[in-house]
């Protein structure tokens, strides 16, 4: 009896332990991804909370390697001069993706393997192969934790960093803002995604997309949602090009005359510029050049604008696929597949979508793993760039 006593004593003893354990259980590290700091200096500490001791400052681009999230906090490991450091940072301070200036580079090894840490000791994740592209997130010691694209899988992993070629892929010197997860940059199938409006709600969520894949896009912004405008420097930080839509995006003050055009021009570039360092010298009509509602406000308006644009030290950009989503298109699925078929019939596509359309935003992913499939590349547009003029103007 006294036995079944303790016993019994035991399994209680036993199921309270249980109990508390997973009260206090840390969050799933199932989906661990990679993200960057975005603050000059960032405090990282020993558990989530202000007052918890300090372990080291982590500066700007530094990355991280996101284990868990907890209210407002993340669980890292972060990397920072050269060494790893575990701890505790505010969420609001990281960026999902890839730090701008990661380098790429390609593999130059038969058979190299990627592992989960930064020594021999640790567990192997893959083999990979000579000339595999790699973009390096960081350098610790003698091995680099890189992102790696090998037999069409993106792995994440540490490699020795004596068998990796930097600053080039397998045949060609590459810039380190160049595309590593696109289609080789000698493809003759470009895609420019331009995304008009914004920014908006939506923006934040499109940029991290993009970083997944490492594309770049082209953002023609505007002031409707002020709340937003700190996006616009966070896209130039990541690597994409800042072009000018409106300040206002009110077709009847903007197209009521030249002047009025100019200046409300003038007042989105200077917004942009305050907030990315410099103004941009590509321009998109609201409505694009070919647009004929601005008849209601000045005849003849757009021959004008579009004559003047140089004068004003622009080139303006129309596009060649249209994703609809601002013309009736109010799926996921539909502004994939319209995107999709329009591109397949162009071998350089300046894609027109909306990032303040959820829908479009959700759209991206489909239409960038199409594209990577189909042996495209993605690329954000410069002065040089196809422009895709309409090549008929309506007013």
């Amino acid at each position: 009896m006294k036995k079944s006593k303790r016993f019994l004593s035991l399994i209680l003893s036993l199921i309270l332990i249980s109990s508390v354990m997973v009260m206090h259980s840390i969050p799933s590290e199932a989906a661990v991804k990679y993200g960057y700091v975005d603050y000059s200096y960032l405090n990282l500490r020993s558990a989530p909370t202000t007052s918890a001791k300090k372990i080291t400052k982590l500066s700007r681009n530094d990355t991280v390697e996101i284990l868990s999230s907890n209210k407002g906090w993340y669980r890292v490991n972060a990397f920072h001069n050269g060494k790893i450091y575990k701890g505790y940072v505010s969420s609001g301070y990281i960026h999902s993706g890839y730090a701008p200036g990661a380098q790429n580079g390609y593999v130059n090894n038969p058979a190299l393997n990627l592992r989960k840490g930064a020594d021999v000791s640790y567990s192997k994740i893959t083999v990979l192969s000579k000339n595999d592209p790699v973009k390096v997130l960081q350098t610790i010691g003698k091995w680099s934790l890189v992102s790696v694209v090998h037999k069409g899988t993106t792995y994440t992993g540490y490699v020795a960093k004596r068998y990796l070629v930097i600053g080039k892929s397998a045949g060609k010197t590459v810039s380190p803002s160049s595309t590593a997860s696109s289609a080789s940059s000698s493809s003759s199938k470009v895609i420019y995604l331009t995304f008009d409006d914004g920014p908006g709600p939506y923006t934040k969520k499109l940029l991290d997309v993009l970083d997944k894949y490492n594309v770049k896009a082209t953002f023609f912004v505007t002031n409707q949602f002020p709340k937003y405008q700190n996006m616009i420097g966070e896209e130039a930080r990541r690597g994409h090009t800042v072009a000018v839509h409106t300040y206002t995006h009110d077709f009847a003050s903007i197209y009521k005359s030249q002047t009025a055009f100019w200046n409300d021009i003038d007042k989105m570039n200077s917004l942009i510029k305050k907030q990315t360092g410099k103004k941009s010298d590509i321009l998109r009509f609201p409505g694009g050049s070919s647009n004929a509602v601005s008849k209601k406000y000045c005849k003849g308006i757009m021959t004008k604008l579009t004559a003047n644009a140089s004068g004003h030290g622009f080139v303006y950009a129309d596009w060649n696929v249209d994703s609809r989503d601002a013309g009736g298109t109010t799926t996921s699925s539909g502004v994939a597949s319209n995107v999709k078929k329009g591109c397949a019939k162009h071998k350089t596509s300046v894609v027109l979508m909306h990032d303040i359309k959820s829908y479009s935003v959700n759209a991206v992913e489909d239409i960038i793993k199409w594209g990577l499939k189909n042996g495209f590349s993605f690329k954000a547009m410069t002065k040089s760039s196809s422009m895709a003029h309409h090549g008929h103007l309506n007013n």
